[in-house]
């Protein structure tokens, strides 16, 4: 591809032959003729511009500004800071702010710190972005959610590790200080029963099994294969339900009270005798008698009386 200098863009520019002409005399496509000659491409040496292209952008110069930190004097490099401050703050290391900074904080942060001045006992939402409910606002260059900074700032730093910012009155956007306070994952989660706000049973996505069906299952007395083959679900999704692992809201059985289940097959002195003549596998004499491979195995071993 032929590269064109700009004393030759201004001699295409200034040349009255066709652009068949002038592309054979160049090296270069009558496209690229026609670009120059209508102010398309080259504009600033030609000095003329196509009035159908947008006007050219105006970038700001971020070396005419300064880093916003008292006495810094140094050209801004990012996020209102040089390089030094900027990387500082990454670090989450205490900065002096000017004032102009502090009215520019922005309205997130101001709206946060107004919160903390709040004293009625409502709901105070939170009027900006929000992920999952819980609003969020950026500060010092990193994500924060709301309900946390107050949290924290009202009620001082987390007692243990895993600490949760709970709300008492159920409301995710809420950032009343008087409605949050530090709690455990337990505590949490529930208050969100509490609430109505814990997703479970089929109003989860990757449900299988609907209310009906887990009541169903719960009643039955056949063994847990077959009943997880007829439902479509595993075999320890039905041994949960019947021990009141899972479900217990709709089957209402508890795992202190439920009753574990006694062995399943029962095979007669005949049937132990046959399945351990028989010179077939296990899985297959499984099948034939609705039981698993590994019960057949342990009646042919004599590990276990199944009779």
């Amino acid at each position: 591809m032929t590269k064109l200098t700009p004393a030759q863009v201004l001699e295409i520019f200034s040349d009255k032959r066709s652009e068949k002409e002038a592309a054979t005399v160049f090296g270069v496509s009558k496209g690229t003729i026609n670009a120059i000659r209508s102010g398309r491409i080259w504009s600033l040496v030609t000095g003329k511009r196509d009035p159908r292209l947008p006007p050219p952008r105006v970038r700001s110069r971020a070396r005419d500004r300064v880093c916003t930190v008292d006495g810094c004097g140094k050209p801004q490099a990012s996020s209102g800071f040089c390089h030094g401050h900027y990387w500082r703050s990454r670090r989450s290391i205490a900065l002096p702010i000017t004032e102009k900074k502090q009215r520019d904080e922005g309205l997130g942060i101001a709206f946060l710190r107004q919160a903390l001045q709040h004293e009625s006992t409502d709901c105070l939402e939170w009027p900006f972005a929000k992920a999952n409910g819980y609003g969020q606002c950026r500060i010092n260059g990193k994500n924060v959610k709301a309900h946390v900074w107050i949290c924290l700032q009202a009620h001082g730093a987390k007692p243990f590790a895993n600490a949760h910012a709970a709300h008492r009155c159920g409301n995710s956007a809420c950032i009343n200080k008087h409605h949050i306070r530090w709690a455990t994952p337990r505590e949490n989660i529930h208050d969100k029963a509490l609430h109505g706000r814990q997703t479970k049973g089929e109003d989860i996505n990757t449900a299988v099994l609907t209310r009906e069906q887990v009541l169903r299952i719960a009643n039955d007395n056949r063994p847990f294969t077959e009943i997880a083959r007829a439902y479509g679900c595993g075999r320890s999704t039905v041994r949960s339900i019947h021990r009141g692992e899972s479900w217990k809201d709709v089957t209402g059985i508890k795992p202190e009270t439920a009753q574990v289940r006694q062995r399943r097959h029962h095979f007669s002195p005949e049937q132990v005798a046959v399945i351990c003549r028989d010179p077939r596998s296990c899985s297959k004499m499984a099948k034939v008698y609705g039981c698993s491979a590994s019960t057949i195995n342990e009646i042919r071993r004599g590990i276990r009386a199944y009779a």
